[in-house]
């Protein structure tokens, strides 16, 4: 069973394009969409593109949404996030083609140009939202690895110190919303600021712990 969850915030503008992607692309037993207690008309929209939709009844971030999706799906999981620009089937099909190859991590990068590309499958596999990932390597996460910017960093974490498999590559055609234009320039630059700091701190307990945490208790 492989089952997609789009965490979503927000995000009435391109829910639903995403939630009909994946539903077209018929590589999914099911699509998930976790509310993370949005104000907008997010939930309708999700409900709208056909998709399942789960709404939590608070904002408890981006990563208890993820593991509320995690909590009901059956089996392995893709995660798409819900603010993708560009996305279509065959973006959805081409990372399930690699998962069924036998990868335990597959990571698909958005699409700048050619350096920052680069750059990206280099520097930054860590903060893509868009991956699927095998049940093992969930199983695995701590309490405090569901929080915030942790989740991504952990996950890398796990399946690269357990002998796990990834393949990561660029997505032609897809960006996202930036968080310069959801929040403001200086807003979005501080976001982005502390996300960064987050995910450094988080790989540093993730290696004096084992893997165990993200965040001391």
């Amino acid at each position: 069973m492989l089952t997609a969850i789009v965490p979503a915030y927000n995000e009435e503008r391109t829910v639903a394009s995403v939630a009909t992607a994946l539903l077209d692309s018929r590589a999914f037993d099911d699509v998930v969409v976790v509310d993370d207690g949005s104000s907008d008309g997010t939930v309708e929209q999700a409900r709208r593109s056909g998709a399942s939709v789960y709404r939590m009844p608070q904002n408890g971030g981006k990563g208890e949404a993820m593991r509320t999706g995690v909590e009901l799906a059956p089996g392995d999981v893709g995660f798409f996030d819900a603010d993708l620009v560009g996305f279509g089937p065959e973006h959805a099909r081409a990372m399930v083609d690699i998962y069924e190859r036998g990868y335990d991590q597959v990571c698909a990068m958005r699409d700048y140009e050619p350096t920052h590309n680069l750059a990206e499958l280099v520097l930054q596999r860590s903060i893509t939202g868009e991956r699927i990932v095998r049940r093992w390597i969930l199983d695995e996460l701590g309490d405090t690895c569901w929080r915030g910017f942790n989740i991504e960093t952990a996950l890398n974490y796990i399946c690269d110190t357990r002998g796990g498999r990834t393949c990561c590559f660029v997505s032609p055609g897809v960006t996202h919303t930036h968080k310069n234009i959801k929040r403001g320039l200086w807003a979005g630059r501080w976001q982005n600021l502390k996300m960064f700091s987050r995910m450094w701190r988080a790989q540093r307990m993730l290696e004096a712990t084992g893997g165990a945490a993200c965040e001391a208790p």
